[in-house]
């Protein structure tokens, strides 16, 4: 994954509203939801609870 996407999925992490991350990194709703989207499939995850616990495991 690269930094970018590592970011997005950091601040899905910490739990922001997809339009927090869109405001916070200054790119659109729709962008933030398609990276995310890949984030999602890249690391096999259903849901961003999944996502979180999966990258919260990798980074320790």
């Amino acid at each position: 994954m690269d930094g970018a996407r590592a970011r997005r999925g950091a601040a899905g992490r910490r739990g922001c509203s997809d339009k927090d991350i869109a405001r916070v990194l200054n790119i659109g709703f729709a962008t933030v939801r398609t990276h995310l989207e890949n984030c999602l499939t890249k690391l096999q995850c259903s849901n961003r609870a999944e996502m979180a616990a999966l990258v919260s495991r990798l980074s320790h």
